[in-house]
């Protein structure tokens, strides 16, 4: 159960009651005038539901709360809504039920126009950003102790910095500090930094943007901030909400040593040219899973969508396809003019497009050729990973047969081919390989550096019931 919002706000030129809970804002509206947002009008004051749902005429909602006269802001998408009537002792209430993805809450009833950070803040990210308080204890007379905490840390000093749509960024480690009497409670947190006229649109584009890449650093969709604050120059300004539809708690684990994410003290080079590609939608990301154990789960999601993703990265880099010899290129010439005047010269239109297909295929990579060919070509930054999936599953694995493994499964789970079973001993070893591979390429792609992919990648596998081999 999560908090619980009531608040006033103005819906056709009349003062509002609303309640916002567990992700909907319910709006009691005059029965009069409810039925004329969502319904059509036979006659007058006659009304019916519509064939076709009618969109909201409103895409957000602005309110003040009752308790504190805050201000808030709820975005939804217009046809993502219900309604009902509510009858009581007092008559009847059109009640609209809207489902809000994202709302934003202000400390005052001012509107801020002008943000200058957005922090993401977590107790998962100590290790990630490398922000643990160095905590010394001393035994002195009677039972008692004294100590210190030390709050200074390195990684606030790794900052990246970044130019996007001609505006000046910077992300940043940080984080917040509350002392009670002799107990602290400590915070980490991930900072974007900017100065530039903001509107709510861009702080919740902005809000994803930072989120997308932190799960992205940690291989999985169900690392969400604890707290999203945007502040002024002058201190606090507010929080934002996003919907986290993928909300999977992860098994706590007695003694957590593992940094199953990308290091910052790497990440932090390429930070902003890593953001820039999740704001402009230019990163494939659709396969990360949800949970930190499906990294090593293989099945036919995972398959198609880590095939997927590894096409797109690999066109992204390779726009002209695999670079052959010479002496490929010219014997596919060869065979292109040979096919060239058959199919010009052919009797029937079917005829001119089975030469036009045999051409178009003369210099068409498989999927089988793109990994094997990557894999060649990244060897340096999968190195670590590949040596602790043979090492574990006690095999030897060539790239040969990473690639005929992974595009196998593929073509019979996408396109009905056979499956040959003789391979399924290199299933799980060479998919996790393919994982590392997407990473490897990205990295790559935004200037990593190969021995900093390669135990970054490395990093991503140090999962809890996985051999610790390097």
């Amino acid at each position: 159960m999560g908090d619980i919002y009531i608040g006033e706000t103005e819906i056709l030129s009349k003062q509002t009651i609303f309640k916002y809970e567990d992700n909907i804002l319910y709006l009691y509206l005059d029965i009069i005038d409810g039925p004329n947002i969502v319904m059509d009008e036979i006659y007058k004051g006659i009304h019916v539901a519509s064939v076709e749902k009618h969109p909201l005429p409103f895409e957000k909602i602005d309110g003040f709360l009752l308790d504190d006269a805050r201000r808030i802001s709820f975005y939804f998408d217009k046809f993502d809504y219900g309604y009902l009537n509510k009858f009581n002792s007092n008559g009847s209430t059109f009640v609209l039920k809207i489902n809000v993805f994202n709302f934003i809450i202000y400390t005052n009833n001012h509107y801020v126009s002008k943000v200058s950070s957005i922090t993401l803040y977590s107790k998962c990210f100590q290790k990630y950003l490398n922000l643990v308080p160095n905590l010394r204890v001393n035994p002195i007379e009677n039972g008692e102790t004294n100590g210190e905490v030390n709050f200074k840390f390195e990684s606030t000093n790794l900052k990246s910095s970044f130019v996007l749509n001609d505006k000046n960024f910077i992300l940043t480690p940080t984080y917040k500090l509350h002392w009670s009497g002799p107990e602290f409670d400590f915070t980490p947190g991930l900072s974007l930094e900017f100065d530039f006229l903001c509107d709510e649109k861009e702080l919740l584009m902005l809000s994803a943007t930072l989120i997308k890449f932190i799960q992205y650093s940690y291989m999985r969709t169900n690392v969400f901030p604890d707290e999203i604050v945007f502040s002024l120059n002058s201190g606090f300004a507010g929080n934002v909400y996003l919907f986290n539809p993928n909300n999977y708690e992860e098994e706590k684990e007695k003694y957590d040593i593992f940094r199953d994410s990308l290091p910052w003290n790497e990440l932090y080079k390429i930070a902003g040219s890593l953001f820039c590609e999740f704001y402009n939608d230019n990163i494939y990301y659709s396969h990360i899973p949800n949970q930190k154990i499906k990294r090593i789960i293989i099945d036919s999601e995972s398959i198609s969508k880590d095939a997927a993703a590894f096409e797109n990265e690999f066109d992204k880099v390779f726009k002209n396809g695999i670079p052959y010899t010479d002496e490929r290129k010219k014997m596919e010439e060869e065979i292109i003019n040979e096919l060239t005047p058959l199919m010009n010269s052919a009797s029937t239109k079917k005829k001119r497009k089975k030469y036009k297909g045999f051409i178009k295929h003369v210099h068409m990579d498989s999927l089988c050729d793109k990994i094997e060919y990557a894999l060649e070509i990244y060897e340096k930054c999968i190195n670590k990973i590949k040596n602790k999936m043979e090492t574990i599953c006690n095999l030897k694995l060539s790239y040969e047969d990473i690639a005929e493994v992974c595009s196998g499964l593929r073509n019979g789970i996408d396109h009905g081919d056979k499956i040959q079973d003789n391979n399924t001993d290199k299933v799980f070893p060479s998919f996790v390989i393919l994982k590392g591979l997407i990473y490897a390429i990205q990295l790559k792609r935004l200037g990593m550096e190969e021995d900093a992919i390669d135990d970054s990648i490395n990093n991503l596998y140090l999962i809890k019931n996985l051999p610790l081999v390097n």
